[in-house]
């Protein structure tokens, strides 16, 4: 979605919009130096928050429990946009899809 058209500067226009005054870090979970720096911030954190498919985040280790055992005051916030469990978890999403799928249309006057 970074590399999202219609860019400007170089950088996507749409990302930028739905990221707005937000601070973030991406991390490739697919290294062990990625998975070691994220858990060296988590251990100093307040608040972890991830949108994966459940499970995503227990394959390299960085499940509530496991981070939990590093920082016991640590906030970890789950978002799956189907939910934890049930028929539809597995399921990937994003927030157009979400809103979609619910029938909102953030862009629709009727609907604010």
């Amino acid at each position: 979605m970074r590399q999202s058209r219609p860019l400007r500067d170089g950088d996507s226009a749409y990302f930028g919009q739905l990221n707005c005054g937000k601070r973030s870090i991406a991390f490739d979970l697919k290294r062990p130096s990625a998975v070691a720096r994220m858990r060296r911030l988590t251990a100093v954190s307040d608040v972890v928050v991830e949108n994966f498919r459940p499970g995503v985040m227990q394959r390299p280790g960085l499940d509530y429990q496991a981070l939990y055992a590093a920082n016991p005051r640590l906030v970890y916030c789950p978002i799956s946009g189907y939910g934890q469990t049930g028929p539809g978890a597995d399921r990937p999403s994003c927030a157009p899809i979400i809103q979609a799928a619910s029938g909102l249309d953030p862009g629709n006057a009727r609907n604010r």
